[in-house]
């Protein structure tokens, strides 16, 4: 099984990811652009979305080969919901390969916890707009996804029990 946690910034995903992983005993797919972007000390271009993209696709393909069970902090939907806002255009095999990619789950994660500054975000205002752009893109592909609301807790209470339902469900 394959769960990705997205969705816009500071909504925690991160946090997410990692507790679902640490709860299922499951492989988790970090977040590849923190380490990319430290480096450039968060200047980015469209390139270097390509390149973070080459990035989380290969270590979430990567991942998936070596464990049965899987939890992506963030995936190729990012890649495309970035180049559209920041760029005004994605590059064609970013959507193509999300298109087709084996999630079983999205978990959207609102923006309705408060905003934690980290040099790496830039968008507190934009939370809500960034949210819709994701929803848009995961009704397009037909996707399975839930939305994940509340507090810390909440959040991970729901994530769990709609995994467990899922599971259930497919055995």
């Amino acid at each position: 099984m394959v769960v990705v946690c997205t969705g816009p910034e500071s909504t925690g995903k991160s946090t997410l990811a990692k507790q679902i992983s640490t709860h299922f005993n499951w492989c988790l797919v970090p977040e590849m652009s923190r380490e990319i972007l430290e480096k450039s000390n968060g200047y980015y271009t469209f390139e270097t979305i390509d390149d973070i993209s080459k990035c989380q696709w290969r270590a979430q393909i990567e991942t998936a080969q070596q464990c049965e069970n899987v939890c992506c902090d963030t995936d190729l939907l990012t890649s495309i919901v970035w180049g559209e806002v920041k760029f005004k255009r994605f590059e064609t095999w970013w959507w193509n390969t999300w298109i087709n990619s084996q999630v079983d789950l999205f978990l959207l994660c609102a923006p309705d916890l408060e905003w934690e500054f980290d040099p790496l975000r830039e968008n507190p205002h934009d939370r809500d707009m960034l949210f819709e752009q994701y929803r848009k893109h995961l009704d397009v592909h037909s996707s399975e996804y839930k939305v994940i609301e509340g507090n810390g807790k909440e959040r991970t209470s729901q994530a769990i029990s709609i995994i467990e339902k899922l599971l259930d469900s497919s055995q």
